[in-house]
């Protein structure tokens, strides 16, 4: 299943680009997560009882008590201590002893260069200098929702794959143009929907490509169209087919911040061109990056998420930016991000690392949250990118994990970024057979080992469709760190308690939960979208299953993300109506919002396994 990005991809265009990830990471004055206050709550709020809202009580509900569980003691818990960690000590990191490292202040327990001598000075690497960064919107292969196919329309022909002198790698891609479309440009796009929110591309510096123009004379290249183009620039035959560079400043860019179209040629006449290695660039400040680890078999626990040197357990949401739009068109990021941290989740999960910017991830930071960040892997399904990527093709597998590569270099070192997902349900839909499966699992070993070398503070994990594909991971990717599942009524029936029904022994986290999905009612599907399964049965649904299968199975399970923050409908997929989504497009709340924050408010359980 995807999120809220179904219906965004490509339209007469080519869309390529990369999204974003972020993660609650600790700044190294106050230790508290990844937020930037010095309170040490680690909600970015400025006051100290980590609830997110500002408002000085510790419940999260923004009415100034300290108390929400009703034994007057303000913490939240149970026990007969003030910390709020569930335990029976007098610190706040959910062991049974009194130190503020849970125990977990061993050199193997923690990333290279943070404080190891447990007092809580810090929990990050050391920061890493201000610098230049290159966000790809294409490099040898777009990334969803940019785009994956080879598109005719119009009297256009795009193709993503052509291996004839690209700039740079393996592929560059090849706009054909008979003159047709007139004025009409082929746009490299995010999204094609008419109330889309578009992109926020604030504090972008310039967008540079490579192109050459094969043959034509009246061939325009333009950037950055909100209401209008930003700039263009008149394109030549004359360059003798020879790559050159350009690098266009975007200062003054007006609607920079909801923008679209990113890229575009226009063509008056018939005429060939290609486009190779699209970027946007940012001026970053000195940034201090998360370091998270999942250890295993310590302090009770047969796995627990670290962050830095404390135990973190995700209470997280399915999230992806360009869907983050309202009717008007408008991005409303910062508003999102405040009511999800007021609803007591920490981290936010993306299906691909394009669809957002440094922009959304600094906010991210400032509400205190975090990300896993996705990286989407073409699956060949027709709702997506058809045709079946060939898995086997080494042209192919050489330009993948270039382009990947290119996504975790420009956002490794954001202090947002916990984890990363890499493919989502490929197993399920991949067609081709036995080998093409095969040869996926054995990219995404290569990948894994990949971000492990340029990354290597962050763990790496493949989201399946209940436990499809295990047999493929535990043979072809031995050092994947979790395994993510998407479940719905199904989320009884993953691990009772064990892990043998899965065959996987390592930690899972559950990448898509919530209530029922249409699907889980094969005989009468429309029952999901009629008052006979209606929000208040939905937000149930919610908070059992987080209760019983997510936080109460911790020691196998390291979280959960609930799916999703709005609603969407997929007539391709089958899907008979809108039914997820924990708000309304307007942001009101719905049912399954507030259960998600009750039952998300307590400190999770000790391990129980």
């Amino acid at each position: 299943m995807r999120i809220e990005m179904n219906a965004i991809g490509l339209m007469v265009c080519c869309i390529v680009s990369i999204w974003a990830c972020s993660s609650p990471s600790e700044s190294p004055e106050d230790g508290d997560g990844a937020d930037a206050d010095s309170d040490a709550d680690g909600d970015g709020d400025g006051d100290t009882d980590g609830d997110g809202d500002g408002d000085g009580d510790a419940d999260g509900d923004g009415d100034g008590d300290a108390d929400s569980d009703g034994d007057g003691d303000g913490d939240g818990d149970s026990d007969s201590d003030s910390d709020s960690d569930s335990d029976s000590d007098s610190d706040s990191d959910s062991d049974s002893d009194s130190d503020s490292d849970s125990d977990a202040d061993e050199g193997e327990v923690l990333c290279d260069g943070i404080d190891n001598d447990s007092d809580g000075s810090t929990d990050n690497l050391a920061p890493l200098p201000a610098e230049t960064i290159e966000v790809y919107l294409y490099r040898d292969v777009p990334t969803f929702p940019w785009g994956i196919k080879n598109v005719s329309d119009d009297g256009i022909e795009i193709n993503f794959e052509s291996t004839a002198d690209p700039s740079e790698g393996e592929y560059a891609a090849r706009v054909t143009m008979d003159g047709a479309a007139g004025s009409d440009p082929v746009w490299i796009r995010s999204s094609d929907l008419a109330n889309a929110a578009g992109l926020d591309w604030s504090g972008a510096g310039e967008i540079c490509y490579s192109v050459r123009v094969l043959s034509g004379d009246a061939i325009t290249v333009e950037w950055m169209n909100a209401n209008q183009p930003c700039g263009s620039r008149e394109l030549s035959a004359d360059t003798n087919g020879e790559w050159t560079e350009y690098c266009e400043p975007l200062d003054g860019c007006s609607g920079i911040d909801s923008i679209i179209e990113i890229l575009g040629l226009r063509s008056d006449g018939p005429g060939t061109v290609e486009l190779d290695q699209v970027y946007i660039t940012y001026d970053r400040p000195a940034e201090t990056p998360s370091c998270a680890r999942i250890v295993h078999d310590q302090d009770d626990c047969r796995h627990q998420l670290y962050l830095g040197h404390r135990p973190f357990f995700v209470k997280g949401l399915g999230y992806d930016a360009p869907a983050a739009e309202n009717p008007t068109g408008s991005a409303m990021y910062e508003q999102d991000f405040e009511l999800i941290a007021q609803a007591n989740m920490n981290t936010l999960r993306s299906w691909s690392v394009s669809g957002s910017t440094f922009l959304t991830l600094d906010e991210l930071a400032a509400n205190g949250l975090g990300i896993f960040a996705g990286v989407w892997m073409a699956r060949g399904d027709e709702t997506n990118d058809a045709p079946t990527p060939d898995y086997a093709n080494e042209t192919y597998r050489k330009a993948v994990l270039r382009s990947i590569k290119a996504d975790i270099e420009a956002y490794h070192r954001h202090p947002a970024i916990i984890g990363w997902v890499v493919g989502n349900e490929v197993f399920h839909f991949l067609e081709g057979g036995e080998s093409n499966k095969r040869a996926f699992a054995t990219l995404l070993s290569e990948i894994v080992e990949m971000i492990h070398e340029t990354d290597g503070k962050h763990p790496v994990g493949y989201a399946s469709v209940n436990t499809t594909g295990v047999s493929y991971l535990n043979e072809n990717v031995p050092d994947l760190d979790f395994l993510g599942i998407n479940t719905y009524a199904n989320i009884m029936n993953i691990t009772q308690g064990n892990n043998d029904a899965a065959d996987w022994d390592g930690p899972i986290v559950y990448t898509e939960f919530g209530s029922f999905a249409w699907f889980d009612f094969p005989d009468n599907p429309d029952y999901w979208c009629t008052d006979g399964y209606n929000d208040n049965d939905k937000a149930a649904h919610y908070a059992e299953h987080y209760n019983k299968y997510v936080a109460g199975q911790r020691g196998i399970i390291i979280g959960g993300f609930a799916f999703a923050w709005l609603d969407r409908t997929d007539e391709e997929l089958g899907q008979p109506c809108l039914g997820y989504g924990i708000v309304n497009d307007n942001r009101t709340l719905r049912p399954q919002y507030t259960a998600l924050k009750n039952a998300m408010a307590p400190a999770p359980p000790a391990c129980v396994y």
